[in-house]
């Protein structure tokens, strides 16, 4: 008597596949997820804290300004950048005591969007070491650039660039009450409506980085050119782990490697045995 062969594996009897090799198919599952557990959860997690830092006074009449938040989003990007730098990194590696390569690994500064604020952010085996990190890039960051704006940019060449600035804004506020008007007196010509709003977001961009550049000329009169260009808003204070995100992760890799490596054994198998039933 003939032994009637297994149904091919196809997608209209994958139900029968799992049904009768659900074993074959959960223990590759199973022995993956124990092994991504013992990884997940027995690695030392990694530990990041954040401080936030402005560009310029956080106030009313600075951040209201036309146009400051566009010309400081960019020195806010160009900053975080700074924050690996060499004056920056060295004197947080002596006061720490890490090795310069550790210090530059756990650093990281990003900008806000849309926004004066930008992040520092360091790493650590541990929240104390993370938030020690973090507050000691941000403090040296903010000293480093205001004596770098202190040791290159004098009274004199300030206020030159102050007065550079301020001709290109008077020039693109020009440009944008004209087309203004222009448009007032008939809002349907073609095309005059963008032109319209290209050019005032022209102006508030000339207008933010001449706020900026008198921040930095008052400065400079005073004698504290840069002291109050980035100042620390929000030092670290506590530190979140990476082992939860991680372990996310890394458990549904091995789901996902499990079951492919399971039903493989299952097709395999249901193959196997309905080329030797036909063979009888």
């Amino acid at each position: 008597m003939s032994t009637s062969a297994p149904p091919v594996f196809s997608e209209t009897n994958l139900y029968y596949v799992l049904r009768r090799y659900w074993l074959l198919v959960l223990t590759p599952v199973a022995v993956a997820l124990a092994i991504a557990g013992v990884l997940a959860f027995g690695r030392t997690p990694v530990y990041s804290a954040q401080a936030r830092l402005t560009i310029g006074s956080l106030n009313i009449s600075t951040q209201g300004v036309p146009g400051f938040v566009y010309a400081a989003q960019g020195l806010a990007t160009a900053y975080a950048r700074v924050v690996t730098a060499d004056g920056v990194v060295n004197p947080v590696a002596t006061q720490l005591h890490l090795p310069r390569k550790q210090v530059i690994d756990n650093l990281s500064g990003s900008a806000v969007a849309l926004s004066p604020i930008f992040v520092v952010e360091g790493k650590g085996d541990t929240p104390a070491k993370a938030i020690a990190l973090t507050n000691a890039a941000s403090r040296q960051l903010s000293s480093y650039i205001a004596n770098f704006n202190s040791a290159s940019t004098g009274e004199r060449d300030a206020l030159a660039a102050y007065n550079k600035i301020s001709l290109v804004a008077s020039a693109a506020k020009l440009t944008s009450d004209t087309l203004r008007s222009r448009l007032f007196r008939n809002p349907n010509a073609r095309g005059l409506k963008q032109q319209y709003l290209n050019a005032a977001a022209a102006y508030d961009v000339d207008k933010g980085k001449q706020l900026t550049a008198l921040q930095i000329y008052n400065g400079a009169a005073s004698g504290h050119s840069g002291s109050n260009l980035v100042q620390v808003i929000a030092p670290a204070n506590k530190a979140t782990s990476d082992r939860g995100s991680k372990a996310v992760i890394i458990l549904l890799a091995a789901l996902v490697a499990g079951l492919v490596i399971g039903l493989s054994l299952a097709v395999t198998r249901n193959y196997g045995q309905r080329q030797a039933a036909l063979a009888e």
